[in-house]
């Protein structure tokens, strides 16, 4: 089954009251209850749009699949790059505050290199 799966993205993002982000990202608060709730079954690819500018990502990042489990699925199908991944309470800025000060310093130089060679 293909869900919306918005909470990683928004917990990397620092994103602590998802309704107020999506209200000021210009979703009506219907919708944006809807989203941030989890309840949202189906959304306009405007939507998606949206989201997908508001949080900087593909709409890839915003869907997750959970494979029936009577299904029978051939191993190479698509639909398992979009498994969750295990830990998905990844929390970058509880990544960076454990990081010692050189390495800090040391990914920061990395960050500017990338951002750089764009």
């Amino acid at each position: 089954m293909l869900y919306y799966n918005l909470k990683p993205i928004m917990k990397l993002r620092g994103i602590s009251h998802p309704y107020s982000f999506l209200v000021n990202a210009g979703f009506s608060p219907k919708i944006a209850q809807k989203i941030s709730g989890g309840t949202m079954r189906s959304l306009r690819m405007s939507h998606v749009e949206r989201l997908c500018l508001a949080l900087m990502c593909e709409p890839n990042d915003l869907l997750a699949w959970k494979p029936n489990p009577e299904g029978v699925y051939p191993e190479n199908l698509p639909l398992y790059n979009l498994q969750p991944a295990e830990d998905e309470t990844m929390n970058l800025h509880n990544t960076l505050l454990k990081m010692p000060y050189d390495e800090l310093k040391a990914l920061t130089q990395k960050i500017k290199e990338l951002k750089e060679e764009e």
